[in-house]
């Protein structure tokens, strides 16, 4: 329980992605027409105007395996690379400098402004991964796609980046391990077909 409550107060954005995601999916289960109001339809977006479906859609996913295999690799390295990006090297800055970024003031600032940009990554992200569904399938009426594999991607790629200051050689070898088992799963996540109500056709997962 201490654990779980140290991983939200440290990770409070991934640990709310976390769970809104299972809640919505959850909820998409039982009620496909709610799904389908939130999955991406690149041939209705301007034609319809459904522009809330270029976030929606990560929110939502097929069934009980596409949600577990994608939560899983969020889990693998969502937590932890929002703790470390408000990290902030002070090597080589000069005293004044270093000693600011050790006041309270500056501390609490910092993890705002990197709770902030883990959000914002992660958001670029399933934007992307979406705008290209959006211009690769704009002509055809019959494809959807929901589910969350482009910003995990995102978050993948970008916690060695983020980390390479502060991981030990050990730590290097498990994030090396657990990238692999990682972009495995979302490989398998991601192509697979979906089986939705209105008809199967395989989308971004």
């Amino acid at each position: 329980m201490l654990k779980i409550y140290y991983t939200m107060h440290a990770a409070p954005v991934a640990s709310a992605i976390f769970v809104a995601t299972i809640v919505v999916s959850l909820i998409g289960f039982r009620n496909p027409g709610f799904r389908d109001r939130l999955l991406l339809h690149p041939w209705a977006f301007f034609r319809e105007r459904r522009y809330h479906t270029a976030i929606s859609s990560g929110f939502v996913h097929a069934d009980w395996q596409h949600l577990a295999l994608n939560m899983f690799a969020f889990a693998l390295f969502g937590f932890q690379l929002e703790r470390y990006m408000g990290y902030l090297q002070s090597t080589h800055l000069q005293d004044g400098m270093a000693a600011y970024l050790q006041s309270d003031g500056y501390r609490i600032l910092n993890r705002i402004w990197g709770h902030g940009k883990f959000l914002l990554l992660y958001l670029i992200c399933l934007v992307l991964a979406d705008a290209y569904s959006i211009i690769r399938h704009r002509k055809h009426a019959e494809y959807s796609s929901l589910g969350a594999s482009g910003a995990i991607s995102g978050v993948l790629m970008a916690t060695p980046t983020m980390g390479q200051n502060q991981f030990t050689a050990q730590s290097h070898s498990n994030i090396a391990r657990q990238s692999h088992e990682a972009s495995n799963i979302l490989h398998f996540a991601r192509w697979r077909p979906l089986a939705l109500d209105e008809g199967s056709h395989p989308g971004r997962l």
